[in-house]
């Protein structure tokens, strides 16, 4: 904004109450002598311009809503990032230009337009709408009472709560607490993390869940003398691992990548397809695992001669407890290190970050590890797990078998998304199809299955300097107001500096902010299926749902 000042003799005589605009503007001749320009800036918070490139790379389409002249709102466009700075013919469609357009018109000009200006509440719904239509996961961010219809028709609505209207806050299924674009992108974080966790600890828990069940039913089938494990014993370890390797993966920090990946695929399961194959193989590698050392010790410790029968589970012989304490250890540290390699789905987990991105790791190690040599070797307690000491050599033979449950599961992160899944594809294809309903998520075709998304900002306030708190509001704000930035252009001798007006507050983007919203990936799978996770993450304040992992939010600030 840029404002001229002026200067003029004006006499006592000629002074009076009546005294307008039109006393200057009807003036006989010219009498103002011009002093300079005052251009007045509202920076950005140094933190959203970073932050809409993440958004960015996280395949957000960060797209603006605002009342401004269009060459305004396309130079604020192109200082966020929300347009290419160095394009030269940037266009932004005005309310007038989206009024005139049919609604398959106004779908494709949405979808393609990132910035609009001198918009009406009516287009807000209208490009939220339009958006819908074209198969996008919608937010819209807003404050005021004009903004709750948008706010209402779009998936997810997000009010402010510093300027934010209680209307609007009303309409609006979430609130944020500091108004900044920045917190949702960290939402959008914390949701990936969220869900990337989930997809860690059924990944886990599925496996070992199957491979302590398996291993009594395979000893049958290979027939060794004995079950390798008592039902008091997998009951401890499905109560016991599950618990503390999967507390441990539940508190795995974001992995570096998180905000470099597209969103995922609409409706996409838990339950997938990478589940499903390593249940079938993770689950035979410890089996295989587990019955190896169980009949490796009993081989050690030949039977009597008049004593070769079949043993039953209620055998409780030193030999037997001796390879069955094998046996349930070689179970407890396999599990240990699948747990490792579950710490990185999709890549590596030999990195320094294994050691150091998660101390809970560790502490769930030791504590599983302290009972396994309580069970072990404390007596009394371990004739009640039908356990005994064992030697360095089986304690070896332990040791080897969990390096190569994790050396191997390692490997197939590799060899078998590439060669092996593709083979076993259509059977995973047939099992989801007579999925009970229940189970399934939404139905897509394959124009919906890739969403982009988006984030249609129709207010400065999540962009710019954040208003003084409000007494009355009782919760934490980290955001410092940034004083407005004048510059003076003296054009005579008598010019110099002017300052701004003083004790205003000033919006985020101008004097005349941006009158819109925001908005980002597509909504959690886990909201869609009606399952609400309760979380408050840093700034945002969850009235009803979690700040989606993927999704777009369309909002007023």
């Amino acid at each position: 904004r840029t404002l001229a000042i002026c200067r003029a003799e004006w006499p006592e005589s000629r002074r009076n109450e009546d005294m307008d605009a039109d006393t200057i503007l009807k003036a006989p001749q010219p009498f103002l002598t011009m002093v300079g320009i005052v251009a007045i800036l509202d920076p950005p918070r140094p933190e959203v311009v970073p932050a809409i490139k993440v958004a960015h790379e996280a395949g957000i389409v960060v797209k603006m809503i605002t009342g401004d002249h269009p060459e305004t709102a396309i130079a604020i466009g192109k200082m966020l990032g929300i347009v290419d700075p160095t394009a030269a013919h940037a266009r932004a469609f005005t309310g007038p230009e989206l009024d005139n357009m049919d609604d398959t018109h106004l779908e494709g000009v949405v979808e393609g337009c990132n910035i609009f200006a001198r918009a009406s509440p009516e287009n807000k719904i209208s490009i939220v709408k339009a958006l819908k239509a074209r198969g996008q996961i919608t937010s819209m961010t807003g404050d005021g009472v004009n903004d709750a219809p948008a706010l209402k028709a779009a998936n997810i609505g997000v009010a402010m709560g510093i300027t934010g209207t209680d209307v609007s806050k009303e309409a609006a299924k979430m609130v944020l607490a500091d108004d900044n674009f920045a917190t949702i992108i960290e939402a959008v974080r914390e949701g990936r993390r969220v869900w990337d966790n989930l997809v860690k600890i059924l990944l886990y828990n599925m496996p070992v869940n199957l491979a302590q069940g398996l291993s009594v039913f395979f000893s049958y089938i290979v027939d060794v003398e004995s079950v390798p494990l008592t039902a008091m014993q997998v009951l401890y370890v499905n109560m016991i691992t599950s618990v503390t390797m999967g507390l441990m993966l539940s508190m795995e920090p974001a992995e570096a990548d998180i905000m470099q990946r597209p969103p995922r695929k609409r409706g996409k399961r838990l339950f997938g397809k990478l589940v499903m194959w390593n249940c079938l193989w993770v689950s035979g590698l410890i089996v295989t695992c587990v019955l190896v050392c169980f009949a490796w010790n009993l081989r050690e410790n030949p039977p009597t001669p008049e004593n070769t029968a079949r043993r039953s589970a209620d055998d409780t012989s030193p030999r037997m407890n001796k390879a069955r304490a094998e046996a349930f250890n070689m179970l407890v540290f396999a599990e240990i290190a699948y747990a490792l390699n579950c710490r990185y789905v999709k890549v590596t987990s030999i990195r320094p970050e294994l050691f150091t991105g998660n101390k809970w790791c560790w502490i769930a190690i030791a504590v599983t590890a302290s009972l396994q040599f309580l069970l072990t070797y404390t007596p009394g307690i371990n004739d009640f797990f039908n356990n005994a000491p064992i030697d360095g050599v089986s304690w070896a033979r332990i040791a080897v078998g969990s390096i190569i449950v994790f050396l191997v599961v390692e490997i197939m992160k590799f060899v078998g998304p590439r060669f092996l899944l593709p083979i076993v594809r259509p059977l995973f294809s047939a099992c989801l199809s007579v999925t009970p309903p229940a189970l399934q998520g939404p139905d897509r075709t394959n124009d919906e299955a890739m969403q982009n998304v988006h984030f249609v900002a129709t207010s400065a306030s999540t962009f710019g300097v954040a208003p003084p708190r409000k007494a009355s509001l009782k919760r934490t704000y980290s955001g410092n107001r940034a004083p407005v930035s004048p510059a003076a252009v003296p054009l005579s001798p008598e010019g110099g500096h002017v300052d701004a007006p003083k004790g205003r507050d000033v919006s985020p983007m101008g004097p005349t902010a941006v009158r819109g919203g925001v908005a980002v990936p597509a909504m959690s799978n886990a909201l869609q299926a009606g399952v609400p996770p309760t979380v408050e993450m840093g700034s945002i304040v969850n009235s009803s749902h979690t700040m989606p992992s993927n999704g777009m939010f369309i909002g007023a600030a």
